[in-house]
């Protein structure tokens, strides 16, 4: 009976310390950038179309931040620069997340899609179940909109 029990222990003792383990990987894992910033350059497309596409567009550029309510952290914002004085219009990719993964380590594919034409916006909310900063996200760029850039 001793030792049924001494195993048991061992067994959990195991299991929470596999469990810190891998808290710990995520926490590490949560601050560096999930897409690495030369990602266009490296990854290897099957066709033409996608190698195309792989490479940046012919926009340049711009990024906007401001803070978010709530703890959002940021509004993170990739666009064409060209937005700042034109009165064309962008297509909007709105970064939604439910996976603990903030907008923020993304910056190169959100440059990458602002690069061909794409208005891209993303906040820090780790997990959007509810759809509040996402919908938050699109009333803030909408917001800005009127205003203009």
């Amino acid at each position: 009976m001793k030792l049924i029990l001494r195993i048991l222990l061992w067994i959990v003792v195991i299991i929470i310390v596999l469990i810190l383990l891998l808290i710990l990987l995520l926490f590490i894992l949560s601050g560096r950038p999930f897409v690495p910033g030369n990602y266009t350059e490296k990854v290897k497309t099957g066709g033409t179309l996608e190698e195309k596409y792989m490479h940046m567009g012919p926009y340049e550029t711009a990024v906007y931040t401001e803070e978010a309510p709530e703890d959002w952290g940021n509004y993170i914002i990739h666009y064409p620069k060209e937005m700042e004085y034109s009165n064309k219009t962008y297509p909007l990719v709105v970064f939604v997340n439910g996976t603990g993964v903030k907008a923020s380590t993304y910056p190169a594919l959100f440059e990458h899609l602002a690069s061909w034409g794409f208005i891209v916006i993303g906040n820090e909310d780790t997990s959007t179940f509810s759809g509040d900063s996402a919908n938050a996200s699109i009333a803030f760029l909408l917001n800005r909109n009127e205003t203009k850039w």
